[in-house]
């Protein structure tokens, strides 16, 4: 036992942990098995192990080399944000598909297994890390942020190791720039159906005005100064008229003899004379005017009843044509006129359907010429992605073969031998505590329940 008890540190650990010294010497034999067997082990995995080695190809992600204060982007802004999307179509299973059959890539493994598990294979052999980059602005052509991904290959062969690796470099630019092309191309397809629709559309509202204008012609408001020059006109013509028919209808009642001169044909004459007379200078309200029609209305009656006055003869019944066909033209103009203060009743309304008609009409224009615009950028950008000048994916550097293999035998052989050595230590540990042993009079108390009187010393 130890010469006295330990009260520091070392008081609450196991006994054996308090001097490993000892357990080495009870243990060593267990300890020296393991260790052998350990190293045979590490041997054979050494022997039979063969060096991995890893290829790296590196390729370059960039912006636009335009500025986009002369051409918007239609495609995602930068392929720096697409990389997720560029591994996943160059490592999928058609890709890799056709690199395993070109390089004849795991001969045993395409015998046993289908080829969506040997793909599966070939990725975890695949290693892809991203490094920004910033490079270096060149007047509008620049390049205002890059990235440099590296592509690795793990491969028993340094050769194919690279060789694949620059291949996959290889699939991974294409696969970024027709993806790049694609959305382009995507854009301006979609642009051009959307401009096609606001051109229908636009065609659409303009042949609604038009038919609205012609439906109403002359109930516009582009019509109302030509509908009040036209009234105007006729409001001359009918005072003309007027004048004419009083004129002759004095004519008519001077021309009559005596026997006629009493008669209710001549005195219907001369009462129209004398409203015509009074019309031209009042109004149909007037009282003189509202009497004049009074009476003519009673003198038409009774001429009507007499059967038109009797008498009369060549002369009378020209006078009766002159004066009907004035009364005619009068009344034509005075329809004429209310048909056009009618129409002119419903300028306003008509005012209100036309202005909202051609609102429509300028918001579809101007969704039309937005999207016109937009459309030649979009023909624009997918030019410049098709001459490359848009976002760039390029090869940087192909793979060179390795000189040292990345998992050689030397790594398998220390991490063996440090494995053995945790496996012998392991092992004392394990025996220690399936069989302990007593080395301080705590240990002896708690053993034999009785208190320690004393400890005697080590004698050497």
């Amino acid at each position: 036992m130890a010469d006295f008890d330990e009260e520091g540190p070392q008081a609450g650990l196991p006994d054996w942990l308090r001097d490993p010294v000892a357990v080495l010497r009870r243990r060593w034999q267990a300890m020296l098995v393991a260790l052998l067997v350990g190293f045979a082990v590490t041997a054979v995995a050494t022997a039979l192990r063969k060096p991995v080695y890893l290829a790296q190809a590196s390729v370059l992600l960039a912006t636009q080399k335009v500025t986009e204060d002369l051409v918007k982007p239609t495609t995602q802004a930068s392929p720096l944000e697409g990389i997720d999307a560029f591994a996943a179509e160059a490592l999928s299973s058609a890709n890799l598909k056709r690199v395993i059959d070109e390089f004849g890539l795991f001969p045993e493994e395409r015998e046993a297994r289908s080829s969506e598990e040997v793909a599966a294979m070939m990725r975890e052999n695949i290693s892809i890390e991203a490094v920004e980059a910033n490079a270096r602005p060149q007047g509008p052509m620049r390049f205002e942020k890059s990235k440099v991904l590296s592509i690795g290959y793990e491969s028993y062969s340094a050769t194919q190791a690279a060789a694949v690796a620059t291949r996959l470099a290889q699939i991974f630019q294409a696969e970024g720039l027709r993806m790049r092309s694609e959305q382009a191309r995507l854009a301006t397809e979609f642009m051009r159906r959307e401009v096609k629709s606001a051109e229908e559309a636009l065609r659409v509202q303009k042949a609604a005005i038009a038919e609205f204008e012609e439906q109403h012609r002359g109930e516009l408001p582009s019509d109302l100064e030509m509908s009040q020059r036209r009234i105007e006109r006729l409001q001359d013509q009918r005072n003309s008229l007027a004048t004419a028919l009083a004129e002759a209808e004095t004519r008519f009642a001077t021309s009559t003899g005596p026997a006629d001169a009493a008669s209710p044909g001549a005195r219907l004459a001369a009462a129209k004379a004398q409203l015509a007379s009074q019309r031209a200078v009042n109004t149909d309200t007037h009282p003189n005017v509202i009497s004049l029609k009074r009476q003519i209305a009673d003198l038409e009656r009774e001429v009507r009843t007499s059967g038109g006055g009797g008498g009369g003869g060549g002369g009378y019944g020209v006078g009766r044509r002159e004066l009907a066909n004035y009364r005619e033209q009068i009344a034509a103009a005075d329809a004429e006129m209310e048909q056009l203060e009618l129409r002119m009743a419903r300028m306003p309304q008509r005012e209100v359907e036309l202005a909202g008609l051609q609102q429509r009409a300028k918001v579809v224009e101007e969704s039309y010429f937005q999207l016109l615009a937009k459309l030649k950028e979009a023909e624009l950008a997918e030019s410049l992605e098709l001459s490359q000048q848009g976002g760039v994916v390029a090869v940087l550097q192909e793979a060179t073969p390795p000189l040292t293999p990345e998992k050689g035998r030397l790594k398998i052989a220390a991490a063996g031998v440090f494995a053995s050595l945790g496996l012998a230590f392991a092992l004392a540990m394990l025996l220690e505590l399936r069989d302990p042993v007593i080395a301080t009079a705590q240990g002896v108390e708690a053993l034999a329940g009785v208190p320690v009187l004393g400890v005697m010393p080590k004698v050497s």
